[in-house]
């Protein structure tokens, strides 16, 4: 990824239906973030919990784990991700399911 991507947005296999402009579809359920906030060491992409692989329900066969992120908006069933010059808006993003103690982006 280069410089000329500012942003990088995390795809999970699970999706929902969303209305855009009166239009039904579905959509994976998708989280960005800065460049700068993806190459923090303190983020983790976990296949394994206390030892064993990560069941399912926790996010099987990868999760992204953002510390200053509530649980809710780490991205479950990782899928892949993109980089972009512009971050994901989601019905869903908002202050609310992102908690930065001591400061963060």
């Amino acid at each position: 990824m280069g410089t000329e991507h500012l942003e990088v947005v995390f795809f999970g296999t699970d999706k929902g239906e969303v209305t855009i402009r009166d239009i039904k579809m579905q959509q994976n359920f998708a989280r960005s973030m800065s460049l700068a906030d993806a190459m923090n060491p303190d983020n983790l992409l976990c296949y394994e919990m206390n030892g064993a692989t990560l069941p399912a329900p926790n996010g099987f066969p990868l999760r992204l784990i953002t510390p200053g992120w509530y649980g809710i908006a780490n991205v479950k069933w990782l899928e892949g991700h993109r980089g972009s010059r512009h971050p994901l808006h989601e019905p869903a993003d908002g202050p609310r399911l992102c908690h930065h103690p001591g400061g963060g982006a």
